[in-house]
């Protein structure tokens, strides 16, 4: 099997080191606690130990009113923060009036509400650097310089002998496209061998008739019963 792929080992050794000394720091400072002092931390958490969640603002769907409403219930649930994101404009017609277009005044009198709500509520406020899900960027951002992400094909040949095999192209986007290597492995037994191209017998505890097609991916019959049963699955 011929396989295009990378691995960055230099970060998951870093990743490792850092874990460690995280454990390693963590277990010194809980030696010095007693189980009285971790039950009143765990009940009353300190404020930079409470979590944070995403707040999208909807197609500018926003309002003074909605956005201290959302910042109360997250301090009511116990929150310290959140990072707020906004996602698209407004929907045609807008789902509310007058909507609150990014960076338009609106959007920024909105923002500053938040921002003075949150301190209000002694919560913390950060937010994403651009519109929806990705980072920023611009019409300067070249394909080669945007956000990348691994891609691969693969083959399948005999091996033992000397070849030079024509390897599918993998997924591009915006024309960009580059190896980074070219991986050989040795298929290990069973390769290629799975639920489809083999399934497996089904039966089940009420002796279902039609058991077989709970291992069929394109089956849409869901399995029903009104009493406590059982499904069997035997592979070859």
């Amino acid at each position: 099997m011929w396989l295009r792929d990378v691995r960055h080992s230099t970060f998951s050794r870093m990743r490792l080191l850092v874990a460690v000394a995280a454990v390693f720091f963590v277990a010194s400072g809980l030696k010095a606690q007693t189980i009285e002092d971790l039950e009143a931390a765990f009940d009353s958490p300190p404020a930079d130990a409470r979590p944070w969640v995403f707040w999208y603002w909807m197609h500018g769907a926003v309002s003074p009113e909605g956005i201290t409403a959302d910042l109360e219930a997250m301090r009511d649930a116990g929150l310290g923060g959140a990072y707020l994101m906004p996602i698209q404009g407004p929907a045609s017609p807008p789902a509310y009036e007058p909507p609150a277009t990014q960076l338009s005044p609106r959007f920024w009198q909105m923002i500053r509400h938040a921002a003075r709500e949150a301190d209000r509520l002694g919560m913390q406020l950060g937010m994403h650097l651009c519109d929806g899900f990705a980072t920023a960027g611009g019409p300067w951002i070249t394909p080669e310089l945007s956000m990348q992400k691994v891609v691969w094909s693969q083959a399948t040949i005999s091996g033992g002998q000397s070849i030079d095999p024509e390897l599918p192209q993998p997924e591009t986007r915006e024309g960009f496209y580059r190896d980074i290597a070219t991986l050989a492995l040795p298929c290990p037994v069973g390769y290629g061998v799975d639920t489809a191209s083999r399934p497996p017998s089904v039966t089940t505890s009420d002796n279902e008739p039609n058991a077989g097609r709970l291992a069929r991916p394109d089956n849409p019959e869901r399995y029903r019963s009104d009493k406590p049963c059982s499904i069997r699955y035997d592979f070859d």
